[in-house]
């Protein structure tokens, strides 16, 4: 069973207030573009639209509800973040569709009306819950049992977080001779609303605990349980999940989730997409150059190691001669990188079609299909061959916990100038801690600089 922790009916209440003011932003833009309301419905998709996503958005980003535990430059931060996704998202989707009925001022003026008349709101509404707090609305008395290095930190916070209305009014630390019956009596006897337990890791499932907790349970009170696995320093978070039917903990690494998985695969299809038709119109140009200079296929196909150790064919342009793969050995001692990778200057190996190819990164066009077919993403971490997978040490795996991306922080990074596998690993691993939309736009626009500009020296 599963127990409320916020109201639906306060949350449903403030998304209600943040539809009516889009309303009121919409009408009031197309006031301000057009001087009267005639016609209003011929552009009231925009809003239908937007509303729901915007609304979407503010949820996922934690402001239609939850602003107890939130600073007031966290929300503004937040709603301003779900607004500027919503704009691009909106835009995008607009341009595509070729809409006839469309007018950048009113779209503009919508986007802008609506954010400033919502970020008041949230202002306000933030205001009157921390005076509410403040004067002692929502006061909640709490027992803390527990000790340890977790248990002091969460009385230490609440000392200097009292607009949270959280007052510890009964502390108890079970080494001090208490047995259970002593701490529920303790319990049963102050006025108490919530218990939390705050046990070091170690001794988290003592028999002591499950006493307690069946002791508490006969008193109806409310128990909150820390979870202990801070120490686990590998971890990123938390998260309650489903194991089954049952309920229990996820410790999540720095990896990306389901929301930002959705926004990623959809940017990679849409970019993707435009990469195809790009491709199809070079295609024959290069394929005849290939074949004109050397003999073989025009396409070089090669196993690779994608997300999770899954293996996909990655398609490029040939640039080399036949022989590449069969000549490589030879030229081991001329390798750039330390470790895994091969890459040298002035490869023998290389067409002088290939060069070219190379140096615009032509030859990588053939791989927006893996990133349609989904082996890919158009960011993220180099996919690696079967050969440099067999030789990894165990924390050099971390880069292969998402897909393989066509560009990255690494190759925009100078990669050239990265000779230490360690060190690219370590560039991708950040990339994994630190993702968000803009950091891949970011990387994108870097990388066609790249392309545009390769003498520049940070090649794909």
């Amino acid at each position: 069973m599963q127990i409320k922790h916020s109201s639906d009916l306060i949350k449903s209440t403030i998304a209600l207030v943040d539809l009516s003011l889009m309303t009121a932003a919409f009408y009031l833009a197309y006031w301000s573009r057009f001087g009267n309301f005639a016609n209003a419905n011929e552009f009231i998709w925009l809003y239908y639209f937007s509303a729901p996503l915007i609304i979407f958005l503010l949820l996922r980003h934690g402001v239609l509800t939850g602003f107890r535990y939130q600073k007031l430059r966290d929300i503004v931060k937040s709603t301003v973040v779900a607004f500027l996704v919503a704009g691009i998202v909106s835009s995008t989707v607009i341009y595509l569709s070729k809409t006839a009925d469309y007018s950048r001022l009113l779209f503009v003026n919508y986007f802008a009306f609506s954010a400033a008349f919502i970020l008041i709101e949230k202002v306000i509404v933030k205001k009157i819950f921390d005076s509410y707090l403040q004067r002692g609305g929502m006061n909640i008395r709490i027992a803390v049992v527990g000790f340890g290095p977790r248990f002091d930190e969460l009385m230490a916070e609440l000392k200097e977080r009292p607009q949270w209305g959280i007052s510890p009014v009964l502390v108890i630390d079970p080494r001090r001779g208490a047995d259970i019956s002593d701490i529920s009596s303790s319990i049963r006897d102050t006025v108490i609303d919530e218990v939390y337990i705050v046990y070091p890791r170690d001794v988290a499932y003592h028999e002591q605990l499950d006493k307690l907790l069946i002791a508490l349970e006969k008193l109806g009170l409310p128990v909150r349980l820390a979870l202990n696995f801070d120490d686990l320093r590998g971890y990123y978070s938390q998260q309650y999940c489903s194991i089954g039917s049952r309920a229990g903990v996820m410790l999540a690494p720095h990896n990306l989730d389901p929301d930002q998985l959705i926004i990623k695969r959809a940017m990679d299809v849409i970019g993707s997409a435009f990469g195809l038709l790009a491709l199809l119109i070079m295609l024959p140009i290069i394929a005849l150059a290939i074949k004109r200079e050397s003999p073989g296929p025009v396409f070089f196909i090669q196993t690779r190691v994608g997300k999770g150790g899954r293996e996909f064919s990655i398609y490029k342009f040939r640039s080399m001669y036949r022989d590449a793969e069969q000549r490589k050995s030879e030229l081991q001692a001329h390798n750039l990188h330390e470790g895994p990778l091969f890459k040298m200057n002035n490869d023998p190996r290389v067409t002088r079609v290939g060069q070219f190819l190379r140096k615009y990164s032509l030859d990588e066009f053939p791989q927006f299909w893996n990133v349609f077919k989904g082996d890919m993403a158009l960011v993220g971490t180099r996919p690696p061959t079967l050969e440099e997978v067999a030789s990894y040490e165990d924390h050099h795996y971390r880069r292969i916990s998402i897909r393989p991306g066509l560009t990255g922080l690494w190759q925009v990074s100078g990669r050239n100038e990265v000779t230490a596998f360690d060190d690219v690993v370590a560039l991708d691993v950040d990339y994994i801690k630190n993702w968000n939309l803009w950091l891949d736009l970011k990387i994108i626009l870097r990388t066609i600089g790249v392309v545009v500009l390769p003498g520049r020296g940070k090649g794909l």
